[in-house]
Parts: C-alpha cells; sequence; structure tokens
C-alpha cells in the first residue's frame, strides 16, 4: 500500500512543483497553459512507467494515504483551473467554466497513459504542439470583427 502511494505521489509532487513555477512565471495566460500541457505531456514522455501508474491505480491507493493524494492532486488541477480562469478574466480566453476546461484538458492528456509509448513514432514534442494547439483554439475568443 505505501510502496503504491510513493510512486504516485513522487511522480504527481514533480509536476505539481513544475507547474507551480510555470503559473507564478511571467507572460500570458495562454503562454502558461501552453507551458503546462507541454510540461504535462513530457512527464508522460520522460516519467511514463511512475506516471502510467499514477492514473491506472488511483482508485487503488490505500485509504490511509488517500487525503495525502488527492489533496496533491487537487492542487495540480487547481493551478490548471487557475490559468484558465486568468485567461478568462484578462479577455485572453472565451468565457467558459475553469472547472469544466480543466477537466476536459486533463482528461485529454491523461488518456496519453493509455495510447502513447515513449520512443514510438509520435514524439512529446509533436504530441504538445498538436495539444496546445486544439486546447488553445478551442478556447480562444470568437472574433466580433
Amino acid at each position: 500500500d505505501e510502496l503504491l502511494f510513493r510512486i504516485v505521489q513522487r511522480g504527481l509532487q514533480l509536476m505539481t512543483d513544475q507547474l507551480q513555477v510555470i503559473c507564478r512565471g511571467e507572460g500570458p495566460p495562454s503562454e502558461k497553459l501552453r507551458k503546462a500541457v507541454e510540461n504535462h505531456i513530457t512527464a508522460y514522455d520522460t516519467q511514463y512507467s511512475t506516471l502510467g501508474v499514477n492514473l491506472r491505480e488511483e482508485r487503488s491507493i490505500a485509504s490511509q494515504y488517500r487525503k495525502d493524494y488527492l489533496a496533491i492532486r487537487d492542487t495540480y488541477e487547481a493551478l490548471f483551473r487557475g490559468l484558465i480562469s486568468e485567461g478568462v478574466a484578462t479577455g485572453v480566453f472565451r468565457t467558459c467554466d475553469p472547472a469544466t476546461m480543466t477537466r476536459a484538458i486533463l482528461g485529454m492528456v491523461n488518456w496519453l497513459a493509455i495510447w502513447y509509448h515513449p520512443g514510438g513514432p509520435l514524439t512529446a514534442s509533436s504530441l504538445s504542439s498538436q495539444f496546445t494547439e486544439f486546447i488553445l483554439k478551442g478556447l480562444q475568443k470568437a472574433n466580433t470583427d
């Protein structure tokens, strides 16, 4: 039980620490969100085994570790949600529910644990470019001209 928790905690905490740096950085919300998605995808590429366990075994985390795990996971999600909220508030992103968009984005990138394989035909860089373009175009305000 503890081993599973430590494996999951390690990967998720590292991603959360990196996301906090991105969120505190300079630049528009769209660039921060791009970096956040790239960070997430790069983590899957470099920590595939650890993060794959995270997503596949999340429900198996023993109850005595669940609270600590959920705290890290919720912090990570809140950081993503904050980027989207910032984008909506500053008029960079269209009006949307940041919680719903966060879950949509994380659902999309987390599915990598199922079908992505490091060293395969798709690189993390290529996936990052394609995913961030799709996400940012979806959040982009409609042209009202």
